[in-house]
């Protein structure tokens, strides 16, 4: 299959919809049919919602020797510039082969896939257009451990964040510490979460910072005295917070008091989904 002209593809509340299938050419009797995107040469916009059962995102067969480039089923993505996976509850992880490609993808989101593991460093790594970036209702973020020998991953494009109900987030992914680009962090609804991170104060670009509903969160950092563009900051449904951070008397309040405006109350951004 080839749509040479399309630009915008949209899949949404198909139930029994588990992937594309096309079968190679080469496919032997012993092999099990591989799934393959269609030909796509001109996709800007590919959004997928409401498929339940769906847990085959298309991929090099395995056993083929096929690079990214000559991989038809793989480089019709080159130029698209934003995907969304909306409550694909089957699925569990996003090929590394299938990140690579994704060199023009500017958006990325992602939200309601509750087994998908996200891991962070290919993510990054390959995503280097990446401007925004939403993740919500997923699983897990998974950093890679071995920080030491782990090259710097953070894309120096990305400008907006949002982390939204990761259950088991207890702190920012180390590989967002390069990432100066950002300006607007929005995490919200992350019970576990038991800090932030001292090189948040890295975070150059920031301008609004927005914290809901993460009432294990203990203190601030010391690294946000260095937010010196950091100009909006919301704390939320975050008690523990309350009191450190009251004007003038919080023991926080040192370290937020440059900010021009602190509020408790919630701060508009753009809808995720």
């Amino acid at each position: 299959m080839s749509f040479p002209s399309l630009e915008i593809f949209h899949l949404n509340n198909l139930p029994k919809f588990r992937g594309w299938l096309r079968i190679r050419e080469t496919v032997t009797a012993e092999h099990e049919p591989h799934h393959y995107l269609p030909l796509f040469p001109c996709l800007s916009s590919l959004k997928i919602k409401n498929c339940p059962i769906m847990s085959l995102i298309p991929v090099i067969a395995p056993g083929s020797q096929a690079t990214i480039s000559s991989s038809p089923s793989l480089s019709t993505l080159s130029k698209l510039k934003s995907l969304s996976l909306c409550r694909l509850e089957e699925l569990e992880s996003l090929p590394e082969v299938l990140l690579q490609n994704l060199t023009s993808l500017e958006t990325l989101q992602i939200w309601g896939c509750c087994e998908l593991q996200i891991f962070m460093s290919p993510l990054l790594q390959h995503l280097t257009a990446l401007e925004d970036l939403q993740i919500s209702n997923c699983k897990e973020l998974i950093s890679n451990e071995n920080k030491e020998s782990a090259q710097c991953l953070g894309p120096t494009t990305l400008r907006y964040l949002y982390v939204l109900n990761i259950t088991s987030l207890v702190s920012l992914p180390w590989e967002l510490r390069h990432v100066t680009t950002l300006q607007t962090l929005d995490i919200e609804n992350c019970p576990t979460l038991m800090s932030l991170p001292e090189w948040i104060g890295d975070f150059t670009s920031l301008s609004a910072l927005q914290i809901h509903n993460c009432p294990n969160l203990i203190s601030l950092p010391e690294g946000m005295h260095r937010l010196t563009s950091l100009r909006h900051l919301m704390i939320m449904r975050c008690p523990r917070l309350d009191e450190r951070c009251e004007e003038g008397t919080g023991e926080d309040w040192p370290k937020i008091a440059h900010i021009p405006n602190f509020s408790t109350r919630r701060l508009i951004f753009k809808a995720i989904g």
